[in-house]
């Protein structure tokens, strides 16, 4: 968000030159002390732009939000929202992540009745401090289901029980993802591993 159609041509004939094929097209958040949206006020806009500048060179993935996107009207309002993304020419999307796969599997039963086929890739989010967990969720629309929350607080201070604890828990997740027939699993590792290799463990 903030980007100028020049500013993003010439990103995108960068990445072009630096062999670069696969992209995340999001619209993000205004950079503080900008008033102005730029020239691409909704991701949709962004793809399209893409598209028409790239061709098919790009293979592009959005966001998509199955606990609905935290400015949206409506959960109506946002699964068109996210079709807009896929008619614009996307290939796939990552969601946001989450700790309910039912929302996971409900928004993928909604868009398929909406003729959206493409993959899409549930995020999940590595448990290794609650506190900074919730601050994330608070911010980003996230629900923390409150037998995690409630786990997670009778650890208190005790960080070794809660990775281990956050552990148990996201593997479990994504094992009932991936036997539900999700595609993948999109990680945010927040550039620290080591809560992500435990899950990995536990799913080997």
């Amino acid at each position: 968000m903030g980007g100028t159609r020049a500013e993003i041509r010439a990103l995108l004939d960068g990445y072009k030159a630096a062999g670069y094929r696969r992209i995340v097209a999001l619209r993000g958040d205004l950079p503080s002390g900008m008033a102005s949206a730029g020239d691409f006020r909704y991701a949709a806009e962004l793809v399209s732009f893409i598209r028409e500048h790239s061709g098919d060179h790009f293979h592009i993935e959005v966001a998509a939000y199955p606990e609905i996107h935290p400015q949206a009207d409506d959960a109506h309002a946002d699964l068109h929202h996210f079709k807009a993304k896929v008619d614009a020419g996307a290939n796939g999307a990552i969601t946001q992540y989450f700790f309910n796969p039912d929302a996971y599997f409900r928004f993928v039963d909604d868009v398929h009745r909406l003729g959206v086929r493409v993959p899409i890739v549930p995020g999940i989010m590595p448990i290794a401090n609650y506190t900074q967990l919730k601050r994330f969720s608070d911010a980003c629309g996230a629900e923390i289901p409150r037998w995690i929350a409630k786990r997670m607080q009778a650890h208190g201070d005790d960080a070794a029980s809660v990775r281990v604890l956050g552990a148990e828990v996201v593997a479990q997740l994504c094992r009932r993802l991936l036997d539900g027939g999700a595609p993948g699993l999109h990680f945010y590792t927040l550039n620290r591993a080591r809560a992500t290799r435990a899950v990995l463990e536990q799913l080997d």
